[in-house]
């Protein structure tokens, strides 16, 4: 395991590349979490509060994991750590997921709706 405690020490591709897993609990609730689009479209599995933009991005325990107490955190974490297979398998779920939701087909849909109500 490495742990990096200046954001310039690696560029954001390097960080990622070396992730297996993002798990991130937070205090605060985000909308939309960009950081998540840049970890399933890198092929690292979020590992989150169940809470805000996150509800809506991961279906838990398919394209990531949903926690509610630092248990779910230290399960979620144990078994991606267990199950490399899962983890894998999980990830590609994931990047299909962050296409989905914000890839730029789906980006061209939501602006040409809003072009169309404008209209």
């Amino acid at each position: 395991m490495e742990t990096f405690h200046d954001q310039k020490s690696l560029s954001q591709q390097e960080f990622y590349r070396r992730c297996h897993i993002v798990l991130q609990p937070t205090d605060t609730t985000e909308n939309w979490p960009r950081i998540g689009f840049e970890a399933m479209a890198s092929g690292s599995v979020l590992i989150v509060d169940k809470r805000g933009g996150w509800e809506q991005m991961i279906e838990h325990g398919r394209t990531g994991w949903l926690c509610e107490s630092p248990g779910d955190f230290i399960a979620c974490a144990t078994k991606m750590a267990w199950e490399p297979h899962y983890r894998e398998d999980m990830a590609a779920a994931a990047r299909e997921r962050g296409l989905a939701l914000g890839g730029l087909e789906a980006s061209q849909e939501s602006w040409r709706q809003v072009f169309d109500v404008i209209e």
